[in-house]
This record gives C-alpha cells, structure tokens and sequence, in this order.
C-alpha cells in the first residue's frame, strides 16, 4: 500500500480544516518546508498538497509555499498538488515547478471538456479529485454540493487518459473519525480507475482495514520480457490479475480466450527463448550499440534545421518534432504515401497535439541517414 502523507496550505501555513470549513482550521506548522522534510525523514514516497486558499479563488494562492516545499523535496519523491486548477497554464506552471501530479477536483465537474484537454496535452500527470458527501459530489472547496454522484462521475472519465481518482468523504475528513472504507470500495468498483482514499484517516486501524479491502476491486498488471530485459521484439509477455471472486475468475477466463486467440507466443520464440536470455548481457551491448549509432545520425542530419530532435531518456525511440505546417497524421500519411517513410504519429504515445513523430532507433544508421535526407527534402517542397 501506498501511504500519501498530506500538508493543507491555509495562508502559507499548514493546517487542519473541520469539515472543508476555513472557518474551523487548527495551523499545525508555519514552515510548510520543515513539514515535507518531516515527512520525507519518515519515509514517504509521495507528497500530497492542498492549495485551500486556492480552492477557493480558483486560482494558486499559496504558491511560494509550494515552491518551498519542492526545494526541500529536490525530486526525491513525486508531489502532487490540488486546489484551485482551472486552466492548462496553472498546470503547466506547477509542473515546470517540478508538480508530477495535478489534482483537477471543481473544474472536472464543472468543465469536462477542460479535464480532457488537460489530460491529452498533459498525459500521465492528471488526477481527479471527487469529493462527496453521501456519494454526491462537492465542488468550489466543498462549499456547494452538486446532484451528481461520483460513482457516474468516474465511468465518464473512464476514457479521458486520467491517472486516478482521489475520493473524499468530507463528512468525515478533518473529523479523525476513519476512512469510509465501503464508500470507496463501491466507487472503486464502479470504475476502471484507480481510486486513492482519503478523509478521516486516524489510527493504525483505519489503515489494516483499507488494506483489508485492496482485492476488492479487478487489478490488472502487463508486462513482458522486451521491456524488463531491454530485449525489443521478444515478445514473450504476461498479464497477472488480482480481485474478488467471482469476477477474477471471469476475468483470468475471458483474457485466456484473448491470449489463445490474439497473443499466442510462436514455437520459434519460445524455443529460442532460454537461448536468447542466456545471452542477454551482449544482446544489449549490441542493441544499445545501435540505439547511439542512430541517435547520432539523426542529430548530424537534423542538427540546425527545422526538425527538432528530443532528449531520449530510455527505450529504442527517437521523438522529432516537425514544423506545424501540417498535423501529424497528414506528416505521416505524405512521407508514407509519397517518400516511402514509416514513421508512427505523436498521439499513438500521447505526445500533445503537435507535429511529433515517432522514429525506430534499431534501424540501420544508414537507412536512418537515407531516411533523413527523403525527410529533408520533403521540407524542402512544402
């Protein structure tokens, strides 16, 4: 289990409020930084932050207590922050700061489409927090209460890209009363989405009975050995799953049927397999061998012209951005159709919507070089 310690930021200090009433707050630190490296000295893997004055103005009011705080975090540990998110620029702002995770909690509910343009332009870093009382949702720091359960609510962000949901009874939070632990149970249930409780968390007990409930809802966890060993295209994988019955059981019995139909594993590979591992160390000399080849011919080729080619931290691809003179799928319909590229569109990995293209780094370097030169002078015509 993951345990998210959380600093309330009231008036740059940190605070406990009654119930979301600013009007009922107890300030327990006026040094938010000395919290967070209390917190970090203690173990935490990840900090959670509440601009309240924020929440409420719908816009950062706390933010050089914030910044205080990541100096004193240094990218140690993720942060994520919540309270008063209403635009993308708020979130690009905080996640230059160095935020890895936006909470949008008021807007998602009043602006649906805001939570999906933030979730394609900034993918991977956007959580919703719900909070409720008596399963209906609060928004405007829980000043008013909507129609709206959150149960619904999370099925509609089901296919937005959001990373999880962080659920509130505000009933209960502020109170040390527990954590409603059959009300998260349900909204996990009801949703794809992974649900992070929270209100009310007290002792020892409150956390033992969370932990008790973890199987309550399917888990689903991919992986294979391309990806764990750095050995592309040995596509030997698995899928684990975890749950109450009967759902697991149904589960495991509908991806088996996918696995015998779709992701059968041929002989060849799985002959090969014990060979291939056994020899893995100079597999991947050679494959990283080839992997700087080729980021070295791209940035020969590219370097001072109108492609840009990104930083690559990990994996066998290169990211170009290309000028916005045409989308992506139009970039990669003409080089396909007209230069004999194979190049696959930014939005296959997320990437916002710009003129970004994927590239195979396990190409030879002198078709990466061929391929360079077509797409130079394709730029040249347009």
């Amino acid at each position: 289990m993951l345990l998210i310690p959380a600093i309330d930021l009231k008036d740059g200090h940190c605070v406990r409020l009654v119930q979301g009433d600013m009007n009922q707050s107890t300030t327990f630190s006026d040094q938010p930084e000395a919290m967070a490296k209390r917190w970090l000295d203690a173990g935490a893997r990840r900090l959670h932050l509440v601009d309240l004055n924020g929440a409420f103005a719908g816009t950062p009011k706390n933010l050089d207590a914030v910044k205080a705080i990541l100096r004193q975090v240094d990218g140690r540990i993720p942060v994520q922050l919540g309270g008063g998110i209403r635009d993308l620029d708020t979130i690009a702002q905080y996640l230059d700061l160095g935020i890895q995770y936006m909470i949008i909690g008021t807007a998602a509910i009043k602006n649906p489409s805001f939570l999906a343009e933030a979730c394609k332009a900034f993918p991977g870093h956007i959580i919703v927090g719900l909070d409720a009382k008596d399963g209906l949702a609060a928004t405007d720091g829980w000043a008013k209460l909507t129609d709206h359960h959150v149960a619904d609510l999370a099925k509609q962000y089901e296919d937005l890209g959001v990373d999880s949901i962080i659920y509130t009874d505000i009933g209960r939070d502020g109170m040390l009363s527990g954590i409603n632990v059959d009300a998260t149970v349900k909204l996990a249930q009801a949703s794809r989405i992974p649900v992070i409780a929270s209100g009310g968390l007290s002792n020892m007990q409150d956390i033992e009975a969370l932990c008790a409930v973890e199987g309550e809802a399917l888990c689903f966890v991919l992986s294979g050995l391309s990806k764990v060993l750095g050995l592309p295209q040995l596509k030997l994988g698995w899928i684990a799953v975890c749950g109450p019955e009967p759902l697991r059981t149904e589960a495991q019995n509908r991806l088996e049927l996918v696995a015998d139909t779709f992701l059968s594993v041929g002989t060849p590979i799985q002959l090969a397999a014990p060979k291939l591992l056994q020899h893995r160390p100079t597999l991947v000399a050679g494959i990283m061998r080839r992997i700087t080849a080729s980021l070295e011919v791209l940035r020969e080729h590219f370097d001072g012209t109108a492609v840009s080619v990104l930083p690559v931290e990990g994996g066998w691809y290169a990211v170009l951005r290309l000028p916005r003179i045409l989308t992506e799928e139009q970039w990669v319909l003409r080089l396909l159709g007209e230069d004999h590229l194979l190049l696959h569109p930014g939005y296959f990995f997320d990437f916002p919507d710009e003129a970004y293209v994927i590239v195979s780094l396990l190409a030879a370097p002198h078709d990466l070089a061929e391929g360079a030169r077509r797409l130079l002078l394709r730029l040249e015509t347009l």
